[in-house]
């Protein structure tokens, strides 16, 4: 009987490679003529596929004026498949394309295109900067800083201020003088409207196509806007039995066809390691394109959902960042938001975290803290702790959902305290689902972004200005004082730090500021909140020391330090 059967299987699997010829009918690019770090686009349509749609693997190899070629994958797209490439330098490429369908190769013929310098200004993928680790800047050396928003959800309208779309929210934020949105990829499966709560993955290795449209839009309206987007690759689905962040509902949980017997197993099972980085590669096939995705945030919170302690999630991390780096030709940041070092479970801290080379940014979130002075502090002595890490440092979350209105000090003293630390700041925004964390985006709250934009707008970052509190002093003990420095340059944010008395009118307060050139200086007074100049003054420095007369003020003031040049 097995020789029987023998050459009926041989012949069988014969006539299927016949019947199922895998072939590529169209190559279809989007333009002819690409500007510098815009996107090219290739629509394939493809024939006879033997394997499911979303097993094909698809390989584009682009060849140009970049020191070796580039390599990206294709995904598919509404029953056709795309392939996204932006190039980072100007010139003449060429470009073949290589499907597999496990049975068949096909290889396409050379196509070209060129690419021009841009028209506008674009400035490319974001970078640790070589001179400051701490800052970050682009391809082309202008420097950026992280102010913004944290969003859970920003498909669905009921989340956004005035139930604006996605388009006219990002919109918003830019108007309101933001840089930076963090949104997140949520783990779960099928439940309400997954076009409205960012399910990417409704089984393993599926990718539901309404939400990847929905990223889309939210990534192009990030470009339309010049705002730059954390996008959280894995986040809410690892809580037993809590309505919003359920394990039960988690693709990964072995009741719903998943791998993974209890949640502790999405670290360690190879299989869910198998998925996850499926999904990773499709982020990055199908979004690493755009220099305005800032970074590939892993894992939101791992603390607070799923109560995982550092030695099982921190491994995890430390892999899963380096098989990221190892996929994505266009090198984002890689970074994951947990809580920080004031909330861990089990014995181990982030530190470890902190300090691999996998690790781009170091984020942490900060809640509970009710005090808009106290608020300030914890900006500010987080950033110091682990300024020695040497890389950027920034807040991915903090809020108080009951500061009170309108005035939003906890808001206000917040984003300045982490800016004049010399990190970024996010602040959480959603309806009120939780009394203690949830606060919209009105624009009162808003108009501090705006105020603490106008500041920093011209500040003159390549002079790598340094955090140094030693080299100021004031006359008012109970003066705060933040400053930004370099020898001919400084920026100075003063917050009171008086309990009882804070609000009421400071006058007559002095400065010294040490460590500058001798010389004229011009000096900007700015009202924090209107975000104007109140004041200029010319101040000349003797002996490296600058003598400054403080406009009367409440609660805050700021000011800009620059060396007079005739």
């Amino acid at each position: 009987m097995y020789k029987k059967a023998l050459p009926f299987c041989i012949i069988l699997f014969f006539n299927v490679n016949l019947v199922f010829a895998l072939s590529i009918k169209s190559i279809s690019p989007n333009k002819s003529i690409v500007k510098q770090f815009e996107r090219f686009e290739l629509t394939l349509n493809v024939a006879d596929i033997s394997c499911p749609i979303d097993e094909l693997e698809i390989i584009a190899r682009f060849t140009g004026p970049v020191s070796k070629d580039v390599v990206v994958g294709g995904f598919p797209y509404h029953r056709k498949y795309k392939v996204r490439f932006s190039p980072t330098k100007t010139g003449r490429y060429s470009y073949k394309i290589i499907i597999k369908d496990g049975m068949n190769i096909v290889k396409s013929d050379p196509y070209d295109f060129n690419c021009i310098p841009p028209t506008e200004d674009k400035y490319g993928f974001l970078r640790k900067w070589p001179v400051n680790p701490h800052r970050l800047v682009f391809d082309s050396n202008h420097h950026f800083y992280i102010l913004g928003e944290n969003r859970i959800n920003i498909y669905n309208p009921f989340w956004n201020y005035e139930n604006k779309s996605i388009e006219q929210y990002v919109a918003y934020m830019a108007e309101n003088g933001m840089t930076t949105l963090r949104v997140f990829i949520r783990c779960g499966r099928n439940i309400y409207d997954t076009t409205q709560c960012g399910y990417l993955e409704q089984g393993l290795g599926c990718f539901n196509e309404e939400v990847a449209d929905r990223l889309d839009t939210v990534l192009e309206a990030c470009e339309d806007n010049d705002i730059y987007l954390v996008l959280v690759a894995f986040a809410l689905g690892f809580t037993p039995n809590d309505t919003f962040k359920d394990w039960g509902n988690n693709p990964y949980n072995k009741e719903n066809k998943g791998p993974c017997n209890k949640k502790e197993e999405f670290f360690t099972n190879q299989d869910a390691i198998t998925y996850q980085e499926k999904k990773l590669k499709y982020i990055i096939d199908r979004y690493g394109y755009s220099p305005h995705l800032l970074s590939i945030d892993l894992f939101n919170e791992p603390e607070w959902d799923g109560g995982f302690p550092e030695d099982l999630w921190i491994p995890w991390a430390i892999e899963t960042a380096e098989y990221v780096k190892g996929i994505d030709p266009y090198g984002h940041l890689v970074t994951l938001g947990s809580v920080g070092t004031q909330w861990n479970i089990g014995e181990e801290n982030e530190e470890e975290w902190y300090n691999n080379n996998t690790n781009d940014t170091i984020q942490w979130h900060l809640y509970g803290i009710h005090s808009p002075q106290e608020i300030s502090y914890k900006m500010r002595d987080f950033i110091r702790e682990y300024w020695g890490c040497n890389k950027p440092i920034y807040c991915g979350e903090f809020a108080w959902g009951q500061e009170p209105k309108p005035a939003y000090e906890h808001t206000h003293n917040g984003i300045w305290a982490g800016l004049m630390s010399g990190g970024g700041v996010l602040v959480h925004s959603a309806p009120e689902f939780t009394e203690e964390t949830d606060e919209l985006m009105t624009p009162e709250r808003a108009s501090h972004f705006i105020a603490l934009s106008g500041f920093l707008k011209d500040v003159q970052w390549n002079k790598n200005l340094q955090y140094k509190t030693e080299d100021i002093s004031s006359n008012l003990d109970s003066l705060k004082l933040w400053t930004l420095k370099s020898n001919d340059y400084a920026l100075i944010w003063l917050l009171d730090g008086d309990k009882k008395k804070y609000g009421q009118r400071l006058d007559e307060v002095t400065l010294t500021l040490s460590g500058m050139l001798d010389g004229d200086y011009i000096i900007q007074w700015w009202d924090t909140r209107q975000g104007i100049v109140i004041e200029t003054q010319k101040v000349k420095c003797i002996n490296n020391c600058l003598k400054l007369n403080v406009p009367s003020f409440r609660k805050d003031i700021a000011c800009k330090i620059k060396l007079f040049m005739i």
